[in-house]
Parts: C-alpha cells; sequence; structure tokens
C-alpha cells in the first residue's frame, strides 16, 4: 500500500544523495551531538579539508530531527555581504525585503519554522553571516544554524567543531 503524502508544504531537503565519507565517522557521530544539543555549530578546517562533505552528511542524518527539514545555502558564489540575507530568504521560499528591512524580515520569516539552516562557505561574508547568525539565534528559537567556514564567526552561542586533517592509517591496514 503506498502511503500518501501528508497535506501541506513538503520540508526542506539537502541537496542531493548523502555522501560517503570515509574516515570521518567519529567527526559525524560528534557532529550530531553537537547540533542536538546546541542551536549554532560552526564547522571549522582549512580549505579542502572536507567541511562541506561532513556539513551535507550531517544535513541529511538530520533531515527528519527537525519539522521542516533542513534548509542549504552554498554562500561561495556571493561576494557582495548584502546579498545574503536576500539568498537566504530565496532558498527558504520567503519574500524578500529591501534595505535596511532584509534582516528583520528574514528572522520573522524563520520564527515559525522548526529546521536545520546549513551556511556553507560562510568564511569570505564573515561579518555579515555573524550578524544573521545572532538575529537567528535571538529570534528563531526554532531554527538550528549549521556554518562551514574557514574562521570563527565569534559570535555568542556558537560552538565550534574543529575538524582536522584525516588520520593516517596504521601499517598493514587493507585499503
Amino acid at each position: 500500500a503506498v502511503v500518501p503524502e501528508p497535506p501541506g508544504p513538503k520540508p526542506f531537503a539537502p541537496p542531493g544523495v548523502p555522501p560517503t565519507l570515509l574516515g570521518r565517522e567519529d567527526d559525524l557521530v560528534a557532529l550530531d551531538r553537537l547540533l542536538a544539543q546546541h542551536r549554532h555549530v560552526t564547522v571549522l578546517g582549512t580549505g579542502g579539508i572536507g567541511k562541506t562533505s561532513l556539513a551535507l552528511a550531517a544535513a541529511h542524518a538530520r533531515r527528519r530531527a527537525q519539522r521542516d527539514g533542513v534548509a542549504w545555502v552554498d554562500l561561495s558564489s556571493i561576494s557582495e555581504p548584502a546579498l545574503v540575507c536576500a539568498v537566504v530568504a530565496r532558498a527558504l521560499q520567503l519574500p524578500e525585503a529591501s534595505g535596511d528591512h532584509q534582516l528583520s524580515a528574514l528572522v520573522a520569516g524563520l520564527k515559525s519554522l522548526d529546521l536545520l539552516l546549513v551556511l556553507d562557505n560562510a568564511e569570505h561574508l564573515i561579518d555579515e553571516v555573524a550578524r544573521l547568525s545572532s538575529a537567528i539565534v535571538t529570534g528563531a528559537p526554532g531554527v538550528r544554524l549549521l556554518v562551514t567556514s574557514q574562521v570563527v564567526l565569534k559570535v555568542e552561542r556558537e560552538r565550534v567543531f574543529r575538524l582536522g586533517p584525516l588520520a593516517i592509517p596504521e601499517l598493514g591496514t587493507s585499503a
């Protein structure tokens, strides 16, 4: 028997399929534990170390933990800090405000949601992402944040998950 979809909007979902992580299983468990306990977690690490892959795996693992799912926002292609709120609002299918009202309108739209919001590649927009993160944690109690960055946001209630290099397998370990 086919179970019909529940009425109403479908929850947000992270993009693609969960990535296969090699050597990051313990990191995924630790990150999931942090996300369950804290509303804002930043995955910190150098470029190319696997922050996005780990965040994507965590997003897929937690997609049913929040009523409205997981919204994924890739910030890598944005160069103007003033566009961050608009891009996040668009990803969440919320109305976009203009000028000085963007942040307050975005937080107001998030207030009724229960979701994990992932902001990927935040380092080049760190001041604006920090401002947005603080406003969301203060004004949208059902929203959890997962940020990937090469630098810490340095905001209240941020928990940092430092992602280090993969361990070298012991001598004699098979491929």
